[in-house]
């Protein structure tokens, strides 16, 4: 039984079932293929979960199966040894010699040396992608599998075992699916709409959000795309590939962590999207440095403000519930990030002071994220 048949089957009796209108996107590697609504009973708000297929898994089952297998034993080795996520994960070349020394399994996955005997994997480029993360320039392979011109990779030509784990790993699975129903979320909202005004603060969702606004350009409705983050390098990597999709973007360098500067746009935008920045915030805001760092539901409420009425904010966080979530905290050691249940993002929500009735969550069936709307 798949993960969307036993979803469904333990909400049958709750809730009757019906169709997502419109809920559809194709690509070379995922699909959409509609969704079912769940009702609000588990959660208290509207939840759909949404059908994909995975096209790269079918296109290479071998592959596929070989990274499943693979990981599921690396994972069970670094929990024997019990490796965690350091509470400050180190970035950059630095970071990877850090996790090398760690364990044998991580320096396969890290190290700059030969892989060492028994290796699963034999990486070449891959090493050098973790320097990337946490940026969207690291989001992009795993978004667009087997790209031959990757934005930040500097003329690296990744060799099969990277490509395998760039393609095949839940992250990558779900980092795909993610885009594809923001995607098509965006072209059912907004198609027949005439010109509209969105905003992205910041841009590790910027993939689907060009995808998105292409296809409503060809069918008559463009859409202004504007890009804000406080990263030189985002925004020099959001006009690369603006330039790539041949979709007009207005970038501005601005400190995300300022809620007033988002507040001050005053209901100019019709989305308001926070699909990448949103489970980076932690449930309470805190200090680093001289920074204040806003919770997740102050920036909900600033994105709000933002927006116009009838307009939507939008946003994602990785669920704790997901397949392979040591994945991310054993061995990519991926930092900041903030995986919540879907009842302690229900809850995040809440503390905006949303009403219940005004969220919708969208749940691709691979179970690695979730997906929400929040009507303005």
């Amino acid at each position: 039984m798949t993960l969307l048949e036993t979803e469904l089957t333990a909400t049958t009796a709750r809730a009757p079932q019906r169709r997502c209108s419109g809920l559809t996107d194709e690509s070379e590697h995922i699909a959409v293929r509609g969704c079912h609504v769940l009702g609000r009973d588990s959660l208290g708000v509207a939840a759909h979960v949404v059908r994909t297929a995975n096209y790269a898994a079918e296109r290479d089952p071998c592959g596929y199966q070989r990274v499943m297998d693979a990981v599921d034993r690396q994972l069970g080795v670094l929990a024997e040894a019990g490796i965690e996520r350091s509470p400050r994960p180190r970035l950059g070349a630095d970071g990877r010699a850090h996790l090398a020394a760690l364990n044998p399994v991580l320096d396969e996955w890290w190290g700059d040396g030969p892989a060492p005997e028994g290796s699963e994997f034999q990486f070449g480029y891959l090493r050098r992608w973790r320097d990337q993360v946490p940026s969207a320039a690291a989001l992009w392979p795993l978004q667009h599998p087997g790209d031959p011109v990757l934005p930040g990779a500097r003329g690296a030509i990744p060799n099969a075992d990277d490509w395998a784990a760039l393609t095949h790993t839940w992250d990558a699975i779900g980092i795909r699916s993610r885009g594809a129903v923001v995607s098509a979320l965006l072209r059912d909202r907004f198609a027949d709409g005439g010109p509209r005004a969105w905003l992205s603060l910041g841009s590790g969702a910027l993939s689907p959000l060009m995808d998105a606004a292409r296809e409503l350009a060809r069918s008559g409705s463009p859409c202004m795309l504007e890009v804000r983050d406080g990263d030189e390098r985002a925004l020099s990597l959001a006009e690369t590939l603006s330039a790539r999709a041949d979709v007009p973007v207005f970038t501005q360098q601005q400190d995300l962590y300022d809620l007033h500067a988002i507040e001050r746009a005053g209901e100019g935008y019709d989305l308001v999207d926070l699909v990448g920045l949103f489970e980076y915030l932690p449930d309470e805001p805190m200090f680093t440095g001289s920074a204040r760092v806003p919770s997740a539901s102050e920036m909900l409420r600033a994105a709000l403000c933002a927006t116009r009425p009838g307009g939507a904010v939008v946003l994602g966080n990785m669920r704790t519930d997901r397949p392979h979530l040591d994945f991310v905290t054993r061995i990519i050691q991926w930092p900041y990030i903030v995986p919540r249940s879907l009842e302690e993002l229900v809850a995040v929500i809440d503390q905006a002071g949303v009403a219940r009735e005004r969220v919708t969550l969208h749940l691709p069936d691979d179970q690695v994220y979730a997906v929400a709307t929040i009507e303005a």
